[in-house]
């Protein structure tokens, strides 16, 4: 079975788009021939793999990877993103087009690839299969102001539904995304397979705490994007001047929270950018809680599940949320962790000194946390389930061409 995936991320880069999409090909590959079709690797910057070797590993696993440019997403307007999405994912689509394959999946982030991938798919008589790890489309029609801009992402939604319509199979990240496919109502069969952790990372992860602890440490890292909203971070800093907070990232919102840190003089706040896994494991080890924000809407309420808990679960740390719906109710259920609202600075300060003031209780849910994940499927056993669905579709796909 020959199996094409088009992907805006893929490794060496290390964050969770890419490290789902990874681990997706190398489950895969155990049945399949696996073809990525994917960018040269540019998050945060391309000049961060100037030295680094974006082939033999996958050789070596038995999976093919063609690439084609470098894509900065960042830096642009809504307008000028969009724009520069469509043309990255018509871009995957040519370089995959020549390519003989039995089934097509295409993974977001980049919901463009969505319509590619059916494109790509329809060339090649193939079945089609989304792998959905956000509804992009749904968010950017609650962002919507304006009567232009109303019709333009209602329009948008229309033709992203009308894709996932026509595919064969939709793989949701969440169980909330799951539900949202299923609610639309669209006739396409839907599985769950959600992001766990693998086994390397959990190995890498150092649960002890450092012999001589330092000062007391808050550390969120992951995208620093507009839907984080984590200019709340220069709020807290101030408040709890006796903490350092550190923010570990790349995204559009970095360099403004920066700025504004330096304004106000708030040398407790770090920003270090992005950040090798290396060196943020050490950095998770630092640390005294991790912290994770999500504004409110509507559509993260119904289907967020940061990735990005899974892993400071991994780290044995407490974790304070700024977020409601799925992932604070999965945070209360394990214990690892403390909910609160979104953007209220007062809340957030408060749940830090909490834990901070009852260590021993602290580092319990630290220990709760990691235990869970210990205990789930593995990434390469969850993405391994998806194998037997796509040999069903090929086969069928075979008999009705």
């Amino acid at each position: 079975m020959r199996v094409t995936l088009l992907a805006q991320f893929f490794p060496p880069e290390t964050f969770a788009g890419a490290n789902r999409i990874g681990a997706m090909a190398n489950a895969l590959a155990a049945g399949a021939d696996v073809q990525v079709v994917t960018l040269q690797p540019s998050y945060p910057d391309p000049s961060a793999y100037d030295h680094v070797d974006w082939t033999s590993p996958w050789i070596d696993a038995g999976v093919g990877v063609r690439r084609t440019r470098c894509f900065a997403p960042h830096g642009r307007s809504w307008v000028e993103r969009a724009l520069a999405e469509q043309r990255m994912a018509l871009g995957l689509l040519l370089a995959a087009a020549p390519q003989r394959t039995d089934v097509v999946i295409a993974s977001s982030p980049g919901m463009f690839l969505g319509p590619a991938g059916l494109a790509l798919a329809f060339l090649r008589r193939a079945p089609f299969v989304w792998d959905i790890r956000d509804l992009t489309w749904r968010y950017a029609r609650e962002r919507a102001t304006g009567s232009v801009s109303t019709l333009t992402t209602s329009a948008l939604e229309r033709s992203m539904w009308a894709v996932a319509r026509r595919a064969d199979l939709l793989v949701a990240a969440t169980p909330g995304i799951a539900s949202e496919l299923r609610a639309a109502r669209l006739g396409t069969r839907v599985a769950m397979i959600g992001n766990s952790v693998g086994a390397e990372l959990l190995a890498r992860l150092d649960p002890s705490y450092p012999a001589a602890p330092a000062r007391p440490a808050v550390t969120y890292a992951g995208l620093v994007g507009h839907a984080q909203a984590l200019r709340v971070l220069c709020d807290v800093a101030e408040r709890l001047p006796e903490i350092d907070v550190h923010l570990a990232g790349e995204g559009p919102e970095r360099v403004a929270i920066a700025d504004e840190a330096r304004r106000r003089s708030l040398r407790n706040l770090v920003c270090h950018g992005y950040v090798q896994p290396s060196e943020l494991s050490d950095l998770y080890r630092q640390s005294d809680i991790l912290f994770a924000q999500l504004h409110r809407s509507a559509l993260h309420t119904a289907t967020a599940l940061p990735s990005k808990l899974w892993e400071y679960m991994a780290a044995a740390r407490p974790i304070v949320y700024a977020g409601d719906g799925l992932a604070a109710r999965t945070l209360r259920e394990t214990g690892a962790g403390v909910a609160v609202e979104p953007g209220s600075a007062d809340e957030i300060v408060a749940a830090i000194r909490g834990l901070l003031a009852d260590r021993d209780a602290a580092r319990a849910m630290g220990e709760v946390g990691r235990r869970f994940v210990e205990h789930q499927p593995s990434r390469q056993a969850e993405l391994g389930a998806l194998l037997p669905e796509l040999q069903r579709l090929a086969a069928r796909g075979r008999r009705t061409s």
